[in-house]
């Protein structure tokens, strides 16, 4: 379960906006090197804007992907390299018209509120990399990249930018308290705008660098409490967007 609260940036109206999203994950090795996995969310948005408080929620967008082990150093020292290709597809309620018309109500009010719904309304497909290091360091080195271009425009006439990440991760190797393994994480991202109708919103893409941190507890051999916050770091975006600090609660088990 992963929980954000958003407020605009320094051109924007007043507001927050909360998430809640409970994630459906599961994935099944069918092979020694490729695993299938699914991901199904559900999410909660409350909505604070001009003294009022609106909450909504729903499914979001259904995510099917396949990953492959390139390179795997089990044991000892040595490198791990994984490919990764994805597709989500448009399972949650999305808008059935463009929320920038002046003749459509604003969820912030007004014409500056940032494109979002509980899903997107169209295809899109990602494809990632991730190598990973371990040596005598104490932590493992990790620095993964993903690219996730949109299909198709929505019926609704909505097509969300291409998106690009790399990350840089930094585990523990050995436990710090007990079963206590700590995860930093740097994360930066480019996205192109969002498009209505075929014209590109001005409240959306930009760069964006976020900082992560997590902690994983071993429960058992098989089962671990993943607890994780989030925030952010710099950023150069366009128009007016919603940022803020998220946090997350994940429960690990494996067969």
């Amino acid at each position: 379960m992963s929980y954000s609260s958003l407020e605009p940036t320094e051109n924007s109206s007043e507001g927050q906006v909360d998430f809640i999203s409970t994630n459906i994950f599961g994935m099944y090795g069918v092979s020694d090197k490729i695993n299938l996995r699914v991901r199904l969310p559900y999410i909660w948005r409350t909505n604070k804007s001009n003294g009022s408080t609106e909450t909504v929620s729903g499914i979001g967008d259904i995510n099917f992907g396949l990953r492959t082990i390139i390179s795997n150093k089990i044991v000892g020292p040595g490198n791990k390299v994984f490919l990764d290709a994805s597709i989500y597809i448009p399972t949650a309620d999305s808008f059935s018209e463009n929320p920038l018309d002046e003749d459509m109500d604003m969820d912030m009010g007004n014409e500056s509120h940032d494109d979002f719904a509980m899903g997107t309304g169209q295809y899109s497909a990602a494809l990632g990399l991730e190598y990973w290091m371990r040596s005598e360091f104490p932590w493992v080195i990790g620095v993964s990249g993903e690219l996730r271009q949109p299909l198709n425009t929505s019926d609704g006439g909505f097509k969300p930018g291409r998106k690009m990440r790399v990350d840089l991760h930094l585990i523990r190797q050995k436990p710090i308290i007990k079963q206590i393994h700590p995860y930093i994480k740097f994360s930066l991202r480019h996205a192109d705008k969002n498009q209505w109708d075929g014209e590109k919103s001005p409240n959306s893409g930009g760069v964006y660098l976020d900082g992560f941190a997590q902690m994983d507890f071993e429960l058992n051999e098989r089962a671990s409490l993943i607890l994780s916050a989030g925030l952010p770091i710099w950023e150069d975006i366009n128009g007016s967007q919603l940022r803020g600090i998220s946090g997350s609660v994940s429960l690990r088990v494996t067969k």
